[in-house]
């Protein structure tokens, strides 16, 4: 990749960027959270689109380090490895909250899965290159993290498209299906988290599933609330946590027995 190109693949990941970041603040001054064309057995509470923003704007470091690492052979990984894929990421997720804001359900569903599958490159490059791992906060962990999150987006916007075209009419059918999503989605970022060994993979799925089982509490009176994906999440929850803190402790043990060694 020549310089000039570095330059473009730079400014088009951040200008994806800022766009994301105008499209969200666009999305959320509409937000209400009681409309019904927003809500089905998986939406969660509307307090997770405060936390959306947190990760949005630490989504800001990795397109920036450019500017921020002065390491050569760290910005030379970054710019042949990630710097296109996440020009390539920010284009895709603007198209994504446009199909959103616009209710192109289609759309949103094919952006958050083709998303979905280049985050995982990304985790997968940073665990094969050493250099790329160097100050984690700056590059692994918000990779992880947004991984997760656009995973969670995929799985939900799949089952919402299912929503729209019909499956709201057959109650056992839809509830089958969300839970099998939800089995999915966290045996699939638990695997990620297993192979990859990026602990901010996990974090984001648990504060969605803490969100779903909010709405599905019994005393509350959501319109979509279901006891049966509330003991699903609850059961996903609860054992999703147990395995991470279990997981994390035995690395982190191991982390330390090879220190002393």
């Amino acid at each position: 990749m020549n310089p000039q190109s570095k330059k473009w693949t730079d400014y088009l990941a951040m200008a994806g960027w800022i766009g994301q970041l105008f499209l969200l603040a666009w999305f959320s001054l509409g937000f209400t959270g009681g409309d019904p064309s927003l809500v089905h057995r998986l939406s969660p509470q509307a307090w997770l689109l405060y936390l959306v923003w947190g990760l949005a704007l630490w989504q800001g470091i990795p397109v920036a380090i450019p500017w921020l690492r002065k390491n050569q052979a760290f910005k030379t990984h970054y710019q042949q490895f990630l710097a296109p894929e996440l020009g390539r990421f920010y284009l895709f997720q603007v198209v994504l909250f446009l199909s959103w804001i616009y209710d192109i359900h289609l759309s949103m569903m094919v952006f958050a899965l083709l998303n979905g599958q280049l985050l995982v490159r990304l985790v997968q490059v940073i665990s094969l290159k050493p250099i790329l791992r160097t100050n984690p906060w700056f590059l692994k962990f918000p990779i992880g993290a947004l991984t997760s999150s656009v995973l969670v987006l995929a799985l939900w916007a799949f089952y919402d498209y299912c929503i729209r075209i019909g499956l709201g009419h057959y109650p056992v059918l839809a509830v089958t299906i969300a839970g099998i999503v939800l089995m999915v989605l966290a045996g699939g970022v638990f695997y990620l988290y297993v192979k990859y060994g990026n602990p901010a993979l996990v974090p984001p799925l648990l504060v969605y599933l803490v969100a779903l089982l909010c709405h599905h509490w019994p005393r509350l009176s959501f319109q979509a609330q279901d006891p049966i994906i509330f003991y699903i999440v609850l059961v996903l929850l609860v054992v999703l946590t147990s395995l991470y803190g279990r997981y994390s402790y035995l690395q982190w043990k191991q982390a330390a027995d090879h220190k002393e060694d």
